[in-house]
């Protein structure tokens, strides 16, 4: 084989590399995006079971800090009241820099919503630790 064809085999196993990667970026985006969905889901299930332990935990250290008061055991009673019966909405996620953002709608019965967006991201520094809710916004 001359040099040309050399090339030509070097520069089609590099397009093959970029495509597989670009494969694996993709999956690792859609995996980051389910997970960030799962988040609000277990979030909203931790609200309807009045689970203040599980909410705490779903949240980064500053949400944490800001949701202290979730564990006076009063609150339990009153998400349950709250949240019971209530069904969540996934609005739409989207990548932007380090953050998963998660629109979503908690429809209470009857007629209440409440629309909120969730900053979600990994823990800095302890990738194996999960995706937390690093702060909501009321939409």
């Amino acid at each position: 084989m001359n040099n040309r064809g050399d090339i030509s085999l070097y520069n089609y196993f590099k397009l093959m590399l970029i495509v597989c990667l670009m494969g694996a970026s993709n999956q690792v985006l859609a995996d980051g995006f389910s997970q960030a969905e799962d988040l609000i889901n277990q979030y909203h299930s931790a609200l309807q079971n009045g689970d203040t332990q599980t909410i705490l935990s779903l949240f980064g250290p500053d949400e944490q800090q800001a949701n202290e008061f979730l564990s006076e055991p009063r609150y339990q009673s009153l998400l349950i009241e709250e949240y019971q019966h209530s069904h969540l909405v996934i609005v739409g996620v989207e990548k932007q820099g380090l953050f998963y953002v998660v629109d979503y709608d908690i429809r209470l019965n009857p007629v209440g919503i409440i629309s909120e967006r969730a900053l979600i991201r990994e823990l800095a520094g302890e990738p194996g630790d999960g995706l937390k809710i690093f702060s909501k916004q009321p939409l």
